[in-house]
């Protein structure tokens, strides 16, 4: 994978016991898009959660995804 690869769907594992994660540019709340980073092996993207809203503020989370946990990224076309 390319140093900011950019994807429209990722489905990875998410952890001991949990089914198969789905994000997905299309879908989700992105703040930033699904990008690889070639330096950390990480897949990276950022969304909010808009179910939650106190003040008029919403959670920001910052998720990243090593490399070897994905098992499926779908690029994203133009």
């Amino acid at each position: 994978m390319a140093d900011g690869t950019q994807a429209q769907q990722l489905v990875y594992d998410d952890g001991p016991g949990e089914p198969l994660a789905v994000v997905d540019s299309t879908e989700d709340e992105l703040l930033e898009p699904i990008r690889f980073n070639e330096d950390t092996q990480h897949w990276h993207y950022s969304l909010h959660d808009v179910s939650y809203l106190e003040d008029g503020h919403t959670f920001v989370y910052s998720i990243q995804i090593p490399r070897e946990r994905v098992y499926y990224a779908l690029e994203e076309t133009e």
